[in-house]
């Protein structure tokens, strides 16, 4: 009996013991169990994980690290090679690509122009229906949205010269930048052999983007727990080099736990916004290193059309909002107070276009004249995780209600928000998100293109987004986005509330690596920490 017993217990022993082995592999993405790890701290969930369609920032961010697109930006305002070892063009409208000849998936096979040209047949399918499309749309053969005639046909724009170059061809001159902005960024390069043989509009169902084990970037896909983490795993057959670290991990989490989690050591640096009143606080760590951006990130009042058809309402509603009462007092003066699309450090900024002021008696004269009906409310859908832009959504409430237009907020997880923008289930929504200098029309369509969130078509619009895309003289390019934001400003489809200026920090053990403005992953595999 007593050996009966022995062996009972050792059997309980074994089995809790695998248990226990097994509930710890079920936590990797929170802990620090490999030899060198960096954990990333984001405050929203990646919607999908889909290259080809990804469903907002977080989720292109990790798409970016998996599918790594033809080019990115760095911080100094210039286009690296990532998938592409150059992009070179005599005439601006015939530009070569050359994939580096090294480049493989991690299934070993080598990544080629067939995976490039497949990939940009699923970005420019109607039925696919990409929020990246507009981007292409300056190619030859490409409607103004960026689709092709006819789903997944070939098209003038874009063909294959050898294994490792594509040829594009742009309906009219557009510059080098431009083009590696729009062509080169948006073009994450899928695997042709995985994905061929599943119809497009189940590829983003399908389980290969659920779970895409065959990826060419850095780091591959380990693991995703929604609203939890995201696990990365060094690739080793990196075509760049072997990266320094063994694993990759985002928390998510809200804003409110980035300083505690930062003081902890549990997460070594932040992507998610930081709440401004962390901000002294995170500062005065000792195991961190800290690193103010710039005011670019734009918090955006998206304005539903078919709630408010009315461009006095829709000014109205700009006027009443106390922008800088939210910059001063929520931001404690950590960023700008803008109306519009440009900030004044923007090199396409119309300086002779007034900014809006707060004034509540010309929001009440413009409902008044409008016939605005007061009766009405507006639904608010607002993100949660960003705790700030939160607070800043209660406040523009409150200030909609002073000028007689009730607001109902609804906070969901960025997800959902971004679902029901899509879907255009909501009157008013507000989402971040930063203007690149260098090319705004990469931004600009996702908010004012036809087709866009809000609703709102405009031809002359549209007539103008595809001007300066194609346009190579600099002066002409300013005088339209001159017209462009006048225009705006008249329409008022999407107000900016503010420019916030985002304070990221980095744990002292991580020797390469930090958040940038731009290009924060490019040499991701080059991260490293100390022993």
């Amino acid at each position: 009996m007593k050996k009966k017993n022995i062996l009972k217990n050792f059997i309980v022993l074994i089995c809790i013991s695998t248990l226990l082995v097994l509930s710890a592999c079920g936590k990797e993405g929170t802990s620090k169990t490999a030899k060198r790890v960096i954990n990333i701290g984001i405050t929203n969930s990646p919607g999908n994980l889909n290259p080809i369609d990804p469903a907002d920032t977080s989720s292109g961010i990790v798409a970016s690290i998996l599918f790594e697109p033809l080019m990115d930006l760095d911080s100094d305002m210039k286009y690296k090679p990532m998938l592409a070892d150059s992009v070179k063009t005599n005439d601006n409208k015939v530009f070569t690509v050359n994939l580096n000849k090294k480049a493989k998936w991690t299934d070993g096979k080598p990544v080629t122009a067939d995976d490039v040209i497949f990939t940009l047949k699923l970005l420019t399918n109607s039925k696919i229906s990409s929020m990246a499309a507009s981007n292409f749309n300056i190619l030859e053969g490409l409607d103004d949205k960026g689709f092709t005639p006819s789903e997944g046909s070939d098209f003038a724009g874009a063909k294959k010269i050898d294994n490792h170059t594509v040829q594009f061809t742009t309906k009219a001159t557009v510059s080098l930048i431009l083009f590696e902005d729009s062509i080169c960024k948006n073009l994450r390069t899928v695997p042709k052999h995985e994905l061929s043989n599943i119809k497009p509009t189940e590829i983003s169902k399908s389980p290969f983007i659920q779970n895409p084990t065959v990826t060419d970037g850095a780091f591959s896909f380990v693991k995703y727990e929604r609203d939890q983490y995201i696990q990365l795993k060094a690739n080793n057959n990196y075509y760049k080099g072997v990266p320094k670290l063994d694993q990759l991990n985002f928390k998510v989490m809200q804003g409110t736990n980035l300083a505690v989690e930062l003081q902890k050591g549990e997460i070594d640096m932040n992507i998610g916004a930081i709440p401004v009143d962390d901000y002294s606080k995170v500062k005065s760590l000792n195991n961190v290193k800290t690193f103010a951006g710039e005011p670019n990130n734009l918090q955006f009042l998206f304005i539903n059309e078919k709630a408010v058809p009315n461009a006095k309402v829709r000014k109205a509603i700009s006027y009443a909002i106390n922008r800088k009462q939210i910059v001063q007092n929520l931001l404690k003066g950590e960023g700008k107070a803008i109306d519009g699309f440009f900030s004044e450090g923007n090199p396409y900024y119309n300086k002779n276009i007034p900014q809006v002021t707060y004034d509540v008696s010309k929001a009440k004269a413009l409902l008044k004249e409008a016939g605005f009906d007061s009766n009405k409310t507006l639904i608010f859908n607002v993100p949660t995780g960003n705790t700030t832009r939160e607070q800043a959504a209660d406040i523009i409430a409150a200030d909609l209600k002073d000028i007689g237009i009730n607001v109902q907020v609804q906070k969901f997880d960025f997800a959902t928000t971004q679902a029901k923008a899509k879907n255009g289930q909501f009157d008013l929504t507000i989402m971040g998100d930063t203007i690149i200098p260098i090319n705004p029309t990469y931004d600009l369509p996702f908010f004012i293109l036809t087709g866009n969130y809000n609703g709102y078509s405009n031809k002359e619009v549209d007539n103008l987004i595809l001007s300066v895309k194609s346009e190579a003289n600099e002066e002409k390019v300013k005088e339209d986005y001159n017209k462009l934001q006048g225009i705006l400003a008249e329409d008022v489809p999407c107000p900016v509330v503010y420019a916030a200026s985002q304070l990221t920090a980095v744990n002292k053990r991580v020797t390469n690596g930090k958040p940038k403005d731009y290009g924060t992953f490019i040499d991701v595999y080059n991260w490293d920490v100390a022993k």
